[in-house]
């Protein structure tokens, strides 16, 4: 895979000089962990704290990046997560706004409860699968003929 890092710390606040994009080797999930597949990612205060090597110096080499979205791919052994009622709750209605029947919506936990990072109208699936032991292709067409079975069949479906 290909990251961003720097093997030294910056002077002078020139960072251009330190990072470099590097192929390294693929990382493997601990337990209780999630791989994800970097769609985007910034550098931000962290990081360029983390590139001064101050206040605190971290190891060397080291990969920046600590703000990225993108999606699960690969997961350590562990349980399977149970979502709680407000999750489900934030989940659905985050799907619903976008009118969305069938979505993959990403979450986080905070203070304030649940916060939704992403709604993917077509969300990747390996991740999830691997992690759950799930079908979710197989459980989408399930749910599609059931909906399509119990749709009031006076209004056009809309596609």
């Amino acid at each position: 895979m290909k990251a961003l890092v720097y093997e030294k710390y910056a002077e002078n606040n020139d960072f251009e000089s330190i990072l470099q994009l590097k192929e390294v080797p693929d990382p493997v999930p601990k337990p209780n962990e999630v791989l994800f597949r970097v769609k985007a990612a910034a550098l931000n205060y962290d990081d360029i704290w983390g590139m001064r090597g101050k206040p605190l110096a971290v190891p060397l080499p080291h990969i920046s990046g600590t703000d990225a979205a993108g999606e699960v791919f690969n997961v350590g052994s562990g349980k399977n997560y149970i979502l709680t009622e407000q999750e489900k709750d934030s989940a659905i209605k985050a799907a619903k706004v976008l009118g969305l029947s069938v979505a993959g919506v990403d979450l986080i936990q905070s203070n304030r409860g649940p916060l939704v990072l992403e709604v993917n109208s077509s969300p990747g699936l390996e991740g999830i699968e691997k992690a759950s032991g799930i079908d979710v292709a197989d459980k989408i067409i399930e749910y599609l003929e059931t909906q399509h079975k119990v749709r009031d069949k006076s209004k056009p479906i809309d596609i």
